[in-house]
């Protein structure tokens, strides 16, 4: 797409559960740092790139310096890691360059698309829970709440609390996740160039409104403004 320069933050490293779904997934990059492999793969695709890895994740210390330079951010943070979004956030709010953040998570077949700007809802407004809170029953219910405004009516809401509020964990169908990310980075290329400004564009609404596109049920849709007030 033209991008000479990115910032890759992961503190994570690649398991084998990774490999049907994640970039630079591969037997050999098992036990490796995420940030590290990608950028190796990426420099391997394209020597005409600058890339910067941040090996320890978003981190407080870090993480103007991650942001200093940036046009865009796109946050695929784990999705109980609320602490580190927010730091995230608050480092996108200070930065007088970076221009919006986009955030996709993904729930079995169907993806959001939430859109922060400095005049759009906060991050912290908009999920409601205070930084260093910690993850419990209800702040868990809180969290699923603003991630999936429309939860999926399969499986059944038993198995869903279980998953999400018991165990703290997201059930994604793999082929989902790279569908999410080449959209992603078809509304970035759109807005590096200006695409998304030409008659019969539909703009991305800002948090809290937000985008779905579900493969199940052949939806896709936006919803502007508070829609939980609704």
């Amino acid at each position: 797409m033209g991008v000479q320069n990115l910032k890759l933050a992961d503190p994570d490293k690649f398991e084998v559960s990774n490999i049907n779904r994640q970039f630079a997934a591969t037997v050999p990059n098992i036990g490796r740092n995420k940030a590290e492999a990608v950028a190796e793969m990426v420099y391997d695709t394209t020597r005409d790139v600058n890339i910067e890895v941040y090996p320890e994740g978003i981190a407080p210390e870090t993480v103007d310096e991650f942001v200093d330079g940036c046009d865009y951010i796109l946050d695929k943070i784990e999705l109980y890691e609320l602490d580190a979004r927010y730091t995230l956030h608050r480092a996108f709010r200070r930065s007088e360059r970076c221009q919006f953040m986009m955030l996709t998570p993904v729930f079995g077949n169907r993806t959001f698309f939430f859109k922060w700007t400095k005049d759009s809802m906060t991050a912290e407004e908009y999920f409601g829970i205070p930084y260093g809170a910690p993850m419990d029953e209800a702040n868990a219910r809180q969290l699923i709440s603003r991630f999936i405004p429309e939860m999926p009516d399969y499986p059944n809401a038993q198995m869903l609390e279980q998953w999400f509020v018991k165990d703290l964990t997201c059930p994604i169908f793999a082929g989902t996740p790279p569908l999410a990310q080449g959209m992603l980075a078809s509304r970035l290329g759109q807005a590096i160039t200006g695409l998304d400004q030409l008659p019969g564009s539909v703009p991305l609404p800002v948090t809290p409104g937000y985008a779905m596109l579900d493969t199940q049920k052949w939806i896709a849709k936006t919803v502007e403004g508070t829609w939980w007030d609704r």
